[in-house]
This record gives structure tokens, sequence and C-alpha cells, in this order.
């Protein structure tokens, strides 16, 4: 078998340096395929560019930066607003999309905007990016949002991404926009689909990975206990997950 080729996508106001350990889980599990972390406009390595405000030029612009993509056909595999990026992709692009797995991700078509963010995060975000805060404090507040685990050090892991590119409030209002009027495909865009999400995901309520489910009428996986942030929550029950899938 060649080797495959994969696109990981991260969500709102993140980047590849947010998959943490999840990239080394991911790369042991497939150490023959080609693995290509994207990031999107606003955030990361392209922290210095004005963020999109809709899904599908987030969609055009990695198209045209993907090294993946110019040997053929994909993986994508993304989570959160990742999820819709690549969801547009496969819908918009189909002959470049092979697989299409998505974590925690939602849409404005099957889910409103309380369980997109649910209510009790509202005034956290606001406070995170209204307020002034030293960067590690920022991050130790997104990261007690959008993770469970108790064996993760919090602190530890806030000090690192501290000093990695942070994303605007500008660009987070940008990304947080395309998000809002995002919409999923009426069908699933790809033959080979599976849905991820946390049932104990605090940030974007559940329920909107089942609705895309429905709609889609895919394959769906649970995992207990983790947060949003699952690959960093439990990136060694999705690398087991994406064996299996694959």
């Amino acid at each position: 078998m060649s080797p495959r080729r994969w696109v990981l996508i991260r969500g709102l106001g993140r980047h590849s340096g947010h998959w943490g350990r999840f990239s080394d889980v991911f790369t042991s599990t497939f150490p023959q395929d080609l693995i290509e972390k994207l990031d999107t406009a606003g955030n990361g390595t392209e922290n210095n560019r004005k963020s999109f405000t809709s899904i599908a030029e987030y969609v055009d612009d990695l198209r045209q930066r993907s090294i993946a993509l110019q040997q053929g056909p994909i993986q994508l595999l993304a989570m959160s607003l990742g999820g819709m990026i690549a969801a547009n992709w496969a819908m918009r692009f189909p002959d470049e999309v092979e697989s299409l797995i998505l974590i925690n991700t939602s849409d404005r078509g099957t889910s409103g905007i309380t369980d997109r963010l649910q209510i009790k995060n509202y005034l956290r975000i606001l406070k995170l990016f209204c307020i002034p805060k030293d960067a590690t404090q920022r991050e130790l507040e997104i990261l007690n949002m959008t993770i469970n685990s108790p064996g993760i050090d919090r602190n530890l892991l806030a000090s690192k991404y501290s000093n990695m590119p942070m994303c605007t409030r500008n660009n987070f209002i940008r990304q947080l926009f395309a998000a809002s009027q995002f919409e999923f495909p009426k069908e699933n865009p790809c033959n080979k689909t599976l849905l991820l999400r946390s049932q104990s995901d605090h940030f974007v309520n559940p329920i909107c990975t089942q609705r895309i489910a429905q709609l889609w009428n895919c394959k769906m996986l649970d995992e207990a206990h983790g947060g949003h942030d699952l690959p960093t929550d439990n990136p060694d029950w999705i690398a087991e997950q994406l064996k299996l899938f694959i």
C-alpha cells in the first residue's frame, strides 16, 4: 500500500503547535504516511495574516498552500472550526478527499448558538479578549475550558503554549464570525466519513456532532471523558479509532 497523505487542521484560534502529544502518537500510528499540519490564516505560522470571515476562503487558502494535496488525494482530519473547513473542502472538491474525520464540530444548520458555544463560556471568552492578561494566564484559561484530563499539567502546558504565536483578538472575532455563519452540506460530502465526539465536552455541546451524524447518516464514535480538545485529552483513543477506521 502506498503512503497516505494526511492534512490536519485545528480549530478556533489554535494552530499546529496545539496538537501537542497527539502529533507523536499520530506519527507512531501511521509511520509510513505523509502528515501535514496546516495553520489557518491568523494562527500559528500564519499569525501575521488577517483571518477570513468565511469558511470557503479558508479552504481556498489551504488548498493553495498544501504540499500533500499536490501529490494526490488526501485524508482530512480536523476539529471544531477545522471540521467546518474540512467539510466544505470535501463538498466542493470531492475528488481531493479520500476520507473525512471530524472531531467535536458543529454548524448553524443543525444546532443553535447556545449549543455551538455553551452559555457558561460566554463571559469567560469575553474576559479573555477584553481584559488584559499575560500569555500564560490566557492559555491556562483556554485549557480550563477545553480539556478535562486530571493527568495533564495545565500550568506547564499553558507556559509552553504562551511562547507560541497567539491569535489576536480581531482575528479570533473574524474566525468566530466565519464559524457562526457556516452550515454543513445536507448530504455527506465524502464516501468515507467518521465523526468523533467527546461526551464530556463543556465547550461545545456534544449533541452538535450527533445531529451532523444523523443528517449525514454516517458513523459516529463517543469518547466518554475528554473535553472539547480531545486530541490533548486522549490522543491514544483517537489514534486507535483512526487505525480501525482507515
